[in-house]
């Protein structure tokens, strides 16, 4: 049970950050 929370939480820090990096260049491309 607690490894699958990690895992939801990794999954979901790593989501923010490809969000984040995706802005990012979007804003330096816009």
């Amino acid at each position: 049970m607690k490894m699958q929370l990690l895992h939801l939480y990794k999954a979901n820090e790593f989501l923010k950050f490809k969000e984040i990096e995706i802005n990012g260049t979007s804003v330096t491309n816009g």
